[in-house]
């Protein structure tokens, strides 16, 4: 007894048969078919990449304009600044701006700051915070205790 004995869809009929002519045939039209259909998807993906390379190629040539063009505007923009440059030179000695004389300090203008004259220490040395002293006229007004219930 054989394996093939217990599994029926190993079991053979005895004998081994080939494939008809027919079958044959058939098999070779599909695998033909597959092939043309392959062929022409490969034909597809082909025009497909043409295109792309044509639109890259424009695309890269105007860049490159777009480069050339940039960089005749620089070369533009660097003129007409050093023009612009040499023209405000001439305007400004064409057109001098003229300054008054200083005027006469006055001795009691100049007079000296802190220890013997003016007090010039911050705002808070000079009047330090401290903390709120209470009142004669109301003791005890800001201690927390005295605040009434509400």
């Amino acid at each position: 007894m054989s394996i093939t004995d217990h599994i029926p869809g190993l079991k053979g009929i005895g004998r081994h048969r080939a494939k008809t002519p027919a079958q044959l045939r058939r098999e070779l039209d599909a695998a033909l078919c597959g092939l043309s259909l392959m062929a022409t998807e490969i034909d597809e993906l082909r025009a497909g990449r043409n295109r792309l390379e044509a639109q890259l190629d424009e695309a890269g040539i105007e860049l490159s304009g777009a480069r050339h063009d940039l960089h005749i505007a620089g070369k533009e923009q660097e003129r007409l600044h050093e023009a612009l440059t040499a023209w405000e030179s001439r305007w400004a000695n064409a057109h001098p701006v003229t300054v008054p004389a200083p005027r006469d300090v006055r001795p009691d203008d100049d007079r000296p700051t802190a220890p013997q004259g003016i007090d010039v220490r911050p705002i808070r040395a000079v009047y330090p915070v401290t903390p709120i002293a209470e009142t004669p006229a109301a003791p005890n007004a800001t201690n927390p205790a005295n605040i009434p219930a509400a």
